[in-house]
Parts: C-alpha cells; sequence; structure tokens
C-alpha cells in the first residue's frame, strides 16, 4: 500500500507472532510499527488507514506487510469478532511499536486486545 521496500535487521533477529482480536466497533487507535511487519487477517474484514495513502480493507483469507515508520489505524466495522495474526521481524532489544505522547514502548506489551504472543529466535 505505501511502496516500501523489505529489509530485515541484520543482526540478531527475533520474529515475534501475536494473534489480536477486535470486537465490533473497535479499533486499535493511531500508531507506528517500528519492525517489518506482516498481517493476516483469519476472521472478518480489517479496515486499515494509513496517513497520506488512504483505507484499504482486508478480509478473511488476506495478508498484507504493514507500512513501516507510517501513522496508521486498523479498525473492525463489522458486526462481528476481527481476528488477525501479526508478525514482527526485529531483533531482541528494538521496540515494536510507538504509539502517541508515548515514550517508550516496550517490546510485547500492546494495549487490550493480546490474545497470545510467542518469541523465538
Amino acid at each position: 500500500m505505501v511502496d516500501q521496500p523489505l529489509e530485515f535487521p541484520h543482526y540478531r533477529n527475533l520474529f515475534t507472532v501475536v494473534l489480536k482480536e477486535l470486537a465490533p466497533g473497535v479499533q486499535t487507535g493511531r500508531h507506528k510499527l517500528l519492525v517489518p511487519s506482516f498481517v493476516y487477517v483469519s476472521e472478518g474484514t480489517l479496515i486499515l488507514e494509513v496517513e497520506g495513502h488512504g483505507k484499504r480493507r482486508y478480509k478473511a483469507g488476506e495478508g498484507f506487510a504493514a507500512p513501516l515508520n507510517v501513522w496508521h489505524n486498523a479498525a473492525n466495522h463489522e458486526a462481528t469478532t476481527l481476528k488477525y495474526l501479526v508478525v514482527y521481524v526485529g531483533d531482541d532489544e528494538q521496540r515494536i511499536e510507538e504509539w502517541p505522547q508515548q515514550s517508550e514502548t516496550k517490546a510485547f506489551v500492546f494495549p487490550g486486545d493480546l490474545d497470545v504472543i510467542f518469541g523465538g529466535r
């Protein structure tokens, strides 16, 4: 959506896989991803709004490379729960996300919609 090249960290790679859920009418809130990230929608429809690039709809069975270092928001406008998987590719000391007015985002700490975290090298 943003036409960004994919670049992975060169040192101590860490893949973090998170299963997230958004209830009907809920959104993630405006944030930036600080590492390459990939999203797969398993149930429902995800509406992704990327600053300066408009909105895009992703249905169950679809996936995408999430925008890197760009403010964006994901929302569920459906009547059913949205379930999606996010794969973050960083290193073991790198912040994953940045939220407005938040000076420090700890790795593996996510707002309210966290279900499962798996980490590995």
